[in-house]
């Protein structure tokens, strides 16, 4: 992997270590989730192998949104595997589908993908917009922002928006996607873990796990 391809996502501590979920933290909330409808509200397609990966601003952000991830699944009894390293990943295609012939090779049923954007409030009214797009793959040049902000309580606090997919490898399809945010927390870490959590009970809720 290329650690360089990405800017920093700098943020300072919202207060101590000790507040990392604490009482500066928000959310998580949920968005919307969509299935495929042929799926069947019980199909456990994450139940056995299957392949995860993250996408994020900044590399040590996306690995630890991916430790998260597999810990989430595991805990729920499904077996996730990493991206091997060095697998080409072009930045200026959709990670999914490129990773499907990866999934296929280990014998995975799914491809797990899990975005992250950073949110800012809009006014302090508790509504979020995100900022940028962000292509994060394995041996490419993707592109993204960095961001200096502080965190904190207040309308000024950043947050961190998690988008993810689940896709069938055979027949190669999307068949789930759900969406959940969060607001400022103490470290970008503690947002990843939150919604890494969030995301996963989702697809539970789904009947994918």
């Amino acid at each position: 992997m290329n650690s360089s391809r990405t800017p920093a996502l700098v943020v300072a501590a919202c207060l101590a270590p000790a507040l990392l979920l604490g009482a500066c933290a928000t959310g998580p909330r949920q968005g919307a989730t969509w299935v495929e409808p042929s799926l069947g509200p019980a199909s456990g397609l994450l139940a056995g192998r299957v392949l995860v990966a993250c996408e994020a601003p900044d590399f040590a952000l996306q690995r630890n949104c991916e430790d998260q991830v597999a810990a989430e699944l595991r805990s729920r009894g499904a077996q996730p595997l990493r991206v091997p390293e060095g697998t080409a990943v072009p930045p200026d295609r959709p990670l999914d589908p490129q990773l499907v012939p990866v999934a296929a090779a280990a014998s995975a049923r799914a491809v797990f993908v899990v975005t992250l954007q950073p949110t800012a409030p809009e006014g302090g009214s508790g509504l979020s917009i995100g900022l940028g797009g962000f292509s994060v793959g394995r041996g490419g040049g993707g592109a993204g922002i960095g961001l200096s902000a502080p965190l904190g309580g207040g309308g000024g606090g950043w947050g961190l928006a998690a988008n993810a997919r689940a896709t069938e490898v055979a027949p190669n399809r999307l068949a789930w996607t759900s969406s959940a945010s969060t607001g400022a927390a103490a470290t970008p870490q503690a947002q990843s873990a939150v919604l890494a959590r969030a995301v996963v009970d989702a697809a539970r809720a789904g009947g994918l796990l």
